[in-house]
């Protein structure tokens, strides 16, 4: 063996493993599934889709259970909130939970929506800020998904025609961007 052949054979080696660890890495993470969050409770994953189809209910449009909403806002904590606003919100659904026990004796996914959009109410302004944040990414989710973009705002694609001043119609929907 001469020189010339061994530095092909070393370089074939090492291309070789390069491609293959390569492959190897771009199959998983084109896999396209997600694990489940851990920070949150199966309980507490459906108390949030409830609470996120109570704040964005399905109506002549799809709502946020149709938009994936209440996974979307569990995602967002998950992956980009610290721990401390995680616990705010995870202690935040507890006490909405204890609080629908307590004044209608079941559990807050069980509630009619007329019960729940008035317990919600209850927890509106400073006095609970987790229902803010809760409120700021369902809306977040929603009106970015698909649904929310094309079906409760009027999408437009850019480029398009540039027309600065429109007459407004009564009951007209906002453009999505």
């Amino acid at each position: 063996m001469n020189r010339r052949q061994a530095i092909k054979g070393v370089a074939m080696l090492i291309g070789g493993t390069a491609t293959i660890s390569t492959f190897g890495l771009m199959t998983q993470s084109c896999s396209g599934e997600r694990g489940e969050t851990s920070a949150f409770s199966d309980t507490e994953r459906e108390l949030m889709d409830a609470v996120c189809d109570t704040l964005i209910p399905e109506t002549d449009i799809p709502g946020a259970k149709a938009a994936g909403v209440g996974p979307f806002v569990l995602m967002m904590l998950e992956d980009c909130y610290s721990e401390e606003d995680r616990e705010l919100v995870s202690k935040g659904l507890s006490t909405l939970e204890k609080e629908a026990r307590q004044y209608h004796g079941k559990s807050f996914n069980k509630l009619t929506p007329e019960d729940r959009e008035k317990l919600l109410k209850t927890f509106e302004g400073d006095s609970a800020p987790f229902f803010g944040l809760i409120k700021r990414l369902a809306n977040q989710g929603y009106y970015t998904s698909e649904i929310g973009a094309t079906q409760a705002l009027v999408m437009d694609f850019i480029p398009g025609d540039y027309h600065g001043c429109l007459p407004l119609q009564e009951g007209q929907r906002a453009w999505a961007m």
